[in-house]
């Protein structure tokens, strides 16, 4: 289990739950490209949903408060209307680019 993850910034850093961590993880590792919801649910919860589900899109919304708290803009997470999300490919806040981390 990830614990202590962090979402790095020009103003600061900014804990990350498991699942706000995981779809950074994976928004980043697939950068430019749009990541279904049911891909994402399915990463976090090892299945897709059995009916339309918004829980996604909320922990999407706290990732992108906290890139806002930190310095970074919350545009950094794209929505593909009736898709899901994509991470921009050069995401950067003021020319500095986007870090998150997990330590264990």
């Amino acid at each position: 289990m990830l614990r202590d993850n962090t979402l790095q910034g020009p103003a600061g850093a900014a804990p990350l739950s498991v699942q706000e961590s995981l779809i950074a993880e994976v928004l980043w590792q697939h950068r430019g490209q749009v990541v279904t919801r049911d891909a994402l649910f399915y990463r976090l919860w090892g299945r897709v949903p059995d009916a339309p589900s918004r829980v996604v899109d909320v922990h999407v919304a706290a990732l992108r408060r906290k890139l806002t708290a930190v310095g970074h803009s919350s545009a950094a997470i794209e929505t593909a209307r009736g898709l899901g999300y994509r991470w921009r490919a050069r995401a950067t806040a003021g020319g500095t680019p986007i870090a998150w981390g997990r330590r264990r």
